[in-house]
């Protein structure tokens, strides 16, 4: 994978109409002309805070837009076609400058897309962020591929699944809370309730065989926080079949029982 964004974008109320219109033409010309772009996703975000995120500005609705592209081919291609229609149609409904958080290789730890589109059909998207206890960024990438690994062989239905590592610096969009601590960013969606219990059942089984659940706490330094989207408020997207960062290992994910 060559980059991957997360962006939040500060829309007024009165223009939300127009503007989720637009993102669901962009996504329209993203799936036709841009097949080097594995993930292009609008999603509205509640009205109050979360524990990652402050609230909206009274009067307006934010949205994260997340981004991936395979190479820096498709990078290129997909800036070029921003500039004719998107770039300036999204600008001018902005009542804000928009934030960003960048990920190139080697960042973009590991993960996975599958072809799917994205809207209030499935079930809810999320993501968390984790900050790692100091020198055990190493081990928890190792375990974050297994994990990968789990949901690549027993978890058709997860179509989002990543790990990236935040700068160090933090960004515009999300400050960083210790810059002496690895963070990493965690995305998954699934794409009905069925595939989030196959999840939840491979992530925390107790059958003695290796589960993420009990793994990934060992690592975290503070507790997590996340954000979490409901399925009404995906608004449109897709996602094409890709590998992200590290490659996983043999696992062994016998049925759960």
């Amino acid at each position: 994978m060559h980059r991957v964004t997360i962006m939040k974008l500060t829309v007024a109320d009165e223009n939300v109409e127009r503007f989720e219109e637009a993102c669901r033409e962009q996504t329209g010309k993203v799936k036709e002309n841009e097949p080097g772009t594995v993930l292009c996703t609008f999603i509205r975000r509640n009205k109050t805070a979360s524990t990652i995120l402050p609230m909206p500005p009274n009067g307006h609705t934010d949205y994260i837009h997340l981004q991936a592209y395979t190479s820096q081919e498709a990078d290129d291609h997909h800036r070029e076609l921003e500039r004719e229609w998107w770039g300036p149609t999204f600008r001018s409904l902005l009542s804000a400058p928009f934030t960003s958080e960048r990920y190139m290789t080697p960042d973009i730890t590991t993960g996975i897309t599958r072809d799917f589109d994205w809207g209030p059909h499935q079930r809810s998207f999320v993501f968390h962020r984790f900050q790692i206890k100091e020198g055990q960024d190493e081990e928890f990438e190792e375990q974050a591929s297994h994990q990968l690994g789990v949901v690549t062989k027993g978890e058709p239905g997860t179509k989002l699944y990543t790990f990236c590592k935040r700068p160090a610096e933090g960004s515009a969009f999300l400050p960083s809370s210790n810059p002496e601590r690895t963070e990493y960013l965690h995305m998954s969606i699934y794409e009905d309730e069925e595939a989030w219990q196959q999840h939840r059942r491979l992530e925390h089984r107790d059958d003695g065989k290796w589960c993420w659940g009990p793994t990934y706490r060992q690592y975290i330094a503070v507790p997590l926080v996340n954000e979490q989207f409901r399925s009404e408020q995906i608004v449109c997207g897709l996602s094409r079949d890709a590998q992200w960062g590290t490659e996983y290992g043999d696992v062994d994910i016998a049925p759960f029982g």
